[in-house]
């Protein structure tokens, strides 16, 4: 038996989630979403968003859970101000918001901004929002890096 996954899902959610975080993050800084072109080689400053997922679990017949993951990357180089990664992490963390509506982003064949449903930020037991901070990881171009990450959740049914 397959898992009849929905074809346009996976790319809708991922259209969603970068929609809800992009234009925030780039009003603070640059800002890089994974599987495009790479402009950051002049910038101090810069975050890169990526989601992975959505991983599919069919419940029974047509009713899924998909979970994403957010991680936002934070990267500082050459900076004085020892706090300066920090910020940048609290930002990117105080843009995660308990839900993200999902849509059907795209010029497509039913792509036509309806909702599909709403991601859901999953508490976790220690932590909702998990900021790593790497420090140091290169030391010729002195970049310092960062991470924060949050997960989500979706109940959905796929209409046949």
């Amino acid at each position: 038996m397959t898992i009849a996954v929905p074809e346009n899902y996976a790319r809708w959610i991922r259209a969603s989630c970068i929609k809800q975080f992009y234009s925030a993050l780039l009003a603070v800084e640059h800002t890089h979403v994974e599987g495009t072109k790479r402009e950051t080689q002049d910038k101090a400053k810069w975050f890169e968003l990526r989601v992975d997922g959505p991983v599919f679990n069919e419940q029974s017949h047509r009713q899924f859970i998909c979970k994403v993951d957010v991680n936002i990357a934070c990267s500082v180089v050459g900076e004085d101000d020892a706090y300066a990664l920090d910020r940048l992490s609290g930002k990117a963390a105080s843009l995660f918001s308990y839900s993200i509506e999902c849509k059907k982003y795209g010029t497509g064949v039913g792509d036509d901004d309806s909702v599909i449903g709403c991601l859901s930020l999953i508490p976790g037991p220690k932590e909702t929002i998990a900021i790593a901070n790497f420090g140091l990881v290169r030391f010729d171009t002195e970049l310092y890096q960062s991470t924060v990450e949050g997960h989500y959740r979706m109940h959905f049914k796929v209409e046949e």
